[in-house]
C-alpha cells in the first residue's frame, strides 16, 4: 500500500484567525482531507475535512471546519492529565500525538453528557478517552461536561468513534508532533 501527501491548497489567516480558501478546480481527493494548521502560538493542528457533495457544502454536510489547538492549552492540559496512569505514557499531548475531540449540537454550542465509543472495535478498543470536566481544570472517565471537549490518546489506525447512541462518526487520526482534531456534530 501506497500513500501519497498532497498540498491542495495553502493559505495564510486573516488577523481575526479565520481563513476562507476556494479551490481553481474540484479537489479530487475525496478520502483523507486535512486541513494542517501551524504557527504561531498553536501547535501543529490537523482536522479531517469532509468533501463537499456535488462540488458545493451543504447543511450538515459533515465537519469543513480546521481548528488549531494552542500550544499553551495543551502544555496545560497535559500536566492536568499527568495524575492519570493510563493516559500517562502518550503525554505530553502533541508532542505524543493525541487527538482533541469536540461534540457540539446543530448550533455549534458544546454537549453536556456525551460518552465517545469506537465504532470500529467497540470494549477492545486501546483507545484511552478522559472529558474536560466543568471545572475547566481537570478531566474524567464519564462523559462531556458543558464544553463537549474531550482527549482521545492510542486510537488504532483508522478507527472510527461516534457518541454513544448518537448518529455521526468521526475518524481519529494520531501522529507525534502533532494533535488531531475529531469534532462530532450530534443535533
Amino acid at each position: 500500500m501506497t500513500s501519497r501527501w498532497v498540498s491542495a491548497l495553502t493559505t495564510t489567516s486573516e488577523a481575526n484567525g479565520q481563513v476562507d480558501v476556494t479551490s481553481t478546480e474540484p479537489l479530487a481527493e475525496g478520502v483523507g482531507v486535512v486541513g494542517v494548521i501551524t504557527g504561531g502560538d498553536y501547535y501543529t493542528t490537523a482536522t479531517g475535512i469532509a468533501a463537499p457533495t456535488a462540488g458545493v457544502y451543504g447543511p450538515m454536510n459533515g465537519n469543513r471546519d480546521i481548528w488549531a489547538m494552542p500550544a499553551a492549552k495543551l502544555t496545560e492540559w497535559s500536566g492536568y492529565l499527568m495524575a492519570d496512569p493510563e493516559i500517562m505514557p502518550s503525554l505530553p499531548l502533541g508532542d505524543a500525538g493525541g487527538v482533541v475531540g469536540f461534540v457540539r449540537d446543530g448550533n455549534g454550542m458544546g454537549k453536556a453528557g456525551a460518552k465517545i465509543v469506537s465504532e470500529t472495535n467497540g470494549a477492545a478498543t486501546t483507545a484511552k478517552i478522559r472529558y474536560l470536566s466543568d471545572d475547566g481544570v481537570s478531566f474524567n472517565a464519564d462523559a462531556t461536561g458543558t464544553s463537549g471537549l474531550f482527549v482521545l490518546v492510542s486510537p488504532g489506525l483508522g478507527e472510527h468513534f461516534t457518541v454513544e447512541g448518537g448518529t455521526v462518526i468521526g475518524t481519529a487520526g494520531s501522529a507525534k508532533k502533532a494533535v488531531f482534531v475529531l469534532i462530532l456534530t450530534e443535533p
